[in-house]
């Protein structure tokens, strides 16, 4: 049993290996094999992380090609399956994760109150176990400029300061990956650009947000799907 759990995590790595390449498909073949590994060896914890992985893949694939409007309904299938897994076993550090995969997949859809509300549990779930391992202040950061961005939305103008603040701190922490604070860091400002786009229409404004995403995406050649995001939204907003 012990060696089936670790051929199950093995190939679950190797899926998230592909989708950071850019290989979305085979991320996702791959990632089916390491969900049916799991659940054979009855791992339901390690079924629910690969169910929030599966959700990235599809969220990751559409926001490099965005005609394909229907991986965002995959993508909500198999976060809110994380949510009902994570929740059947009593289970709340992996919950908080869960529930922010979800909130990203409401916010794709423009259910913008129920991203907020999900996003809300996340980060309460968070804060209120320091041991987790998504208690780091950096994952919370990066949860508070998603929810920034929906409050921006509802009408809180001062969101927008609260987001780059955010994701300035998220760059100055110094004991978590650095690639991981670049996704983070980056991600927050083309979100925030787009939100500022959809809200208002205004270019000048929204390219100064995209210019801070350019600068981080520049400074890390591996953010290649972040630059294939990015371009996306200087199509659509420049």
């Amino acid at each position: 049993m012990t060696q089936e759990i670790s051929l199950a995590r093995k190939i679950h790595a190797q899926a998230w290996q592909e989708n950071e390449n850019g290989n979305f498909e085979t991320a996702l073949e791959i990632g089916q094999k390491a969900l049916n590994a799991y659940l054979k060896t009855q791992d339901i914890f390690g079924a629910a992380d690969m169910c929030c992985q599966m959700s990235l893949f599809y969220r990751t694939w559409v926001s490099v090609e965005p005609a394909k409007t229907e991986l965002k309904i995959m993508a909500l299938g198999y976060a809110q399956t994380a949510v009902d897994l994570n929740l059947t076993l009593g289970e709340n550090e992996n919950l908080g994760r869960s529930y922010y995969t979800l909130s990203k997949c409401y916010s794709d859809l423009g259910r913008y109150q129920l991203s907020q509300e999900s996003v809300v549990k996340a980060i309460s779930l968070a804060e209120a176990d320091p041991t987790s391992k998504y208690s780091h202040p950096a994952i919370i950061l990066d949860m508070k400029t998603h929810l920034g961005c929906l409050e921006y939305l509802a009408g809180d103008e001062s969101a927008i300061g609260r987001v780059d603040q955010f994701a300035k701190d998220i760059l100055a922490q110094s004991d978590y990956p650095q690639y991981e604070l670049a996704v983070w860091a980056s991600g927050a400002y083309l979100n925030l650009a787009l939100r500022i786009f959809e809200k208002t229409k205004d270019k000048t404004k929204a390219q100064f947000y995209l210019n801070q995403a350019k600068e981080i995406i520049d400074q890390n050649p591996k953010l290649s799907v972040r630059k294939k995001q990015f371009e996306n939204l200087v199509n659509l907003i420049i």
